[in-house]
């Protein structure tokens, strides 16, 4: 959950400075308060997936950790990706031109989620449900 927590910081940072982009235009338009609704709501559930997930490995009889772990991670990335996604689409090309914190954050979170291969763990967390029957 230590590597869940650091991609969440990333996405946070991201979407920190994104939000502050598209605040800075005059006028703010539909499409930019579209951008920040989707940014805003992606970055809650960032939130929601680490207290979940802190809340069961923390319980006296927790569920199976590994599973709760590729989950989170799985929802942290997936929400990770499409809060750069729509951060970048919307923000336009200034960011990555002027080195901005939104540039330096994607190209960090990319590059954390390369080095992590989520694939393999969450095939193991499907098998594992699967044999359980769940």
């Amino acid at each position: 959950m230590r590597t869940a927590s650091t991609w969440a910081g990333a996405a946070d940072a991201a979407v920190a400075d994104a939000l502050a982009h598209l605040a800075a235009r005059d006028p703010v338009g539909d499409l930019e308060a579209l951008a920040a609704a989707r940014l805003g709501t992606w970055r809650h559930g960032l939130g929601l997936w680490l207290a979940d997930a802190a809340r069961a490995l923390d319980a006296d009889a927790p569920a199976d950790p590994a599973r709760v772990a590729a989950q989170a991670r799985m929802a942290i990335a997936d929400a990770a990706r499409a809060i750069l996604d729509e951060a970048e689409r919307a923000t336009g090309s200034r960011p990555p031109a002027t080195g901005a914190a939104l540039d330096r954050a994607a190209r960090d979170l990319r590059l954390f989620l390369l080095q992590h291969r989520l694939e393999p763990i969450l095939a193991r967390a499907g098998r594992a449900a699967l044999e359980a029957g769940a």
